[in-house]
């Protein structure tokens, strides 16, 4: 991946004389990029997952709490 950036020049009595620019390697940066975005998506799933677990054990708690109740 690159980056560039570039803009016509002119002389004074308005002359084309050339571009001005630069060019930068932006590679590691779109690679580190993805990784995150990767990670971030993984963590989202696992804390949904971990949601329904706790809903599963907070229901699970809440019957095991009504029978001992009728005990």
């Amino acid at each position: 991946w690159l980056l560039d950036n570039g803009a016509p020049r002119f002389a004074a009595d308005g002359t084309f004389v050339g571009f001005i620019g630069s060019c930068v390697d932006i590679h590691d940066l779109r690679v580190a990029r993805e990784a995150v975005e990767s990670a971030n998506a993984r963590l989202h799933d696992q804390g949904r997952e971990l949601e329904d677990s706790n809903r599963q054990l907070q229901d699970q708690t809440l019957e095991l709490e009504a029978q001992t109740a009728e005990l």
